[in-house]
């Protein structure tokens, strides 16, 4: 009888490998390489609900000290998507449920829903939320911006960079740190004139000319 075949991991690709592990507090300039959204999916094996992502690869543009030594460095970041709270009180369910759940504690209703990926949002308050703030400002923050994950690509902005703890070494952006490398140009104000300096066209009829001041008058008129 033949031996079975058995199924084994595939080797991760560099692209969304972590790799470097580092600590900048001050913050660095930061370049998004590539990036790509991951969908919730129970897990093959096991049932395990793995929930909506999009993983970015980050690459360190200047790291903002004299050595550069950190310069060039790339590193994995995740940011979670959150299920749309309105569907959620729909189901029944908490953010709380999705957590370390299994696809047998799901009603195939339940299942649904989660496997929607128009059900995953960027919440209000996240990593992503912020990351888009920082990127987009108004255009994101009042809802004029139809977004899509690709927008990161190429982005620069400012953040703190941490080492990753656990099994895997590696690093991650600050979830309240980021800064706009290229803030919006500030509109022109409209300068109004203090009250006291305003005066209408009929009172400046009324002011008084000089004699010089209607000879000249009558000499550019004649």
């Amino acid at each position: 009888m033949p031996t079975p075949i058995r199924r084994s991991r595939a080797k991760e690709t560099e692209e969304f490998s972590d790799s470097a592990t580092m600590s900048i507090e001050h913050g660095a300039v930061v370049k998004a390489k590539s990036v790509k959204r991951f969908p919730a999916k129970f897990n093959d094996q096991d049932g395990q609900l793995w929930p909506a992502n999009i993983s970015a690869r980050m690459i360190i543009v200047d790291d903002r000290t004299e050595d550069g030594e950190d310069d060039d460095k790339e590193f994995f970041d995740r940011f979670a998507l959150k299920m749309n709270l309105d569907v959620l009180d729909r189901l029944g369910l908490e953010d709380s449920d999705l957590q370390d759940a299994n696809i047998n504690d799901f009603s195939s209703r339940e299942r649904e829903a989660i496997l929607d990926e128009s059900n995953w949002t960027i919440r209000d308050n996240s990593k992503a939320d912020k990351f888009n703030l920082c990127l987009f400002g108004k255009e994101w923050s009042e809802g004029n911006l139809e977004f899509h994950e690709d927008l990161w690509v190429d982005r620069q902005f400012i953040a703190k960079i941490h080492p990753r703890s656990g099994k895997r070494p590696g690093s991650y952006c600050g979830w309240d740190s980021f800064v706009s490398i290229d803030p919006p140009k500030k509109k022109k104000k409209a300068v109004t004139p203090h009250p006291s300096q305003q005066q209408t066209d009929e009172e400046i009829s009324e002011l008084p000319f000089s004699e010089e001041d209607e000879k000249a008058m009558r000499e550019a008129l004649d």
